[in-house]
């Protein structure tokens, strides 16, 4: 997708704020997981947080809780507002009596503009902070999602016992077999080198990779095993010849969703169809501390 079908596709998409709560969630908890102060998982993340307090009822876009149920347990609040207009007083008013009902250490307004009376109540709110957000970052960071599906068209396997050897059962598929000190199926090692062969095809021709195509590709490959080294129910294997043809597909994804907040990350999201990837869509994002 190019920038200028990006920039339609992103502005013609609802706006209901659910792409900046996902971005500064999914920052969130980037940050919080590589912090060396909580030993791996002491936290909790929820979007879209309910509470009922003195009969009135309260939602909380981001809410975060580091060492929950401990006596160093911290709360802290983020209000997501992704408005073309600033954002007036009023949205630091609303988050600063939040921030008291819940008894939270801080209260963090994402935004990409606030007026000047905004500013100046949280200059007098010291719980309070202000983070700049922005959906523009094609001077700052680009990234897209490569993918490329090998499509196995024919696949076949021949393999060659040594001399005065008793004939191989009919059901090679299902026989167990035994490759140095590895125990498995003749399938699962064929289906091993198959994957192999498709990596070397992207190493050696990288030029078919570079862009979004479809191509062919066809190869054999013959593995000589000394005595003993590779055993079919007791047979001694000598030899195995693949003969592998692949569809190629190659694609790559722009993100579909791009956000920046100042002083935390960057989060860019992208939507993979069931055309580009699997049977139901799904939604990845990538995300830079």
């Amino acid at each position: 997708m190019r920038d200028a079908d990006l920039e339609r596709f992103v502005k013609n998409r609802k706006n209901d704020g659910r792409r900046l709560e996902h971005a500064v969630r999914v920052i969130q908890q980037a940050l919080l997981r590589s912090d060396p102060g909580l030993k791996g998982g002491e936290f909790t993340i929820e979007a879209n947080k309910h509470f009922t307090i003195s009969g009135s009822k309260h939602e909380v876009d981001i809410y975060v809780v580091t060492r929950p149920g401990t006596t160093y347990e911290a709360k802290v609040l983020f209000e997501c507002k992704d408005w073309t207009k600033p954002v007036s007083k009023n949205a630091v008013i609303i988050l600063k009596e939040k921030v008291e009902l819940l008894g939270a250490a801080r209260g963090i307004l994402v935004a990409r503009r606030i007026t000047k009376d905004a500013r100046a109540m949280l200059a007098q709110c010291p719980r309070l902070e202000f983070r700049r957000f922005d959906n523009d970052l094609r001077g700052i960071f680009s990234v897209e999602v490569f993918h490329a599906v090998h499509d196995p068209a024919w696949i076949n396997v021949r393999i060659t016992s040594r001399p005065q050897s008793p004939p191989f059962p009919k059901d090679l598929q299902n026989c167990l077999c035994l490759w140095g000190d590895r125990l498995g199926f003749l399938q699962t090692f064929a289906n091993e080198r198959v994957e192999a062969i498709a990596h070397q095809d992207q190493a050696w021709r990288l030029g078919n990779y570079e862009g979004e195509s479809v191509h062919w590709y066809a190869t054999r490959e013959r593995l000589e095993f000394s005595a003993g080294e590779f055993t079919l129910r007791g047979i001694e294997i000598a030899a195995l010849e693949l003969q592998v043809a692949f569809f190629v597909k190659i694609s790559r994804k722009s993100p579909c969703f791009r956000c920046s907040v100042d002083g935390d990350g960057q989060v860019h999201t992208f939507e993979i169809t069931k055309d580009d990837w699997c049977s139901r869509p799904i939604e990845l994002s990538v995300v830079v501390v």
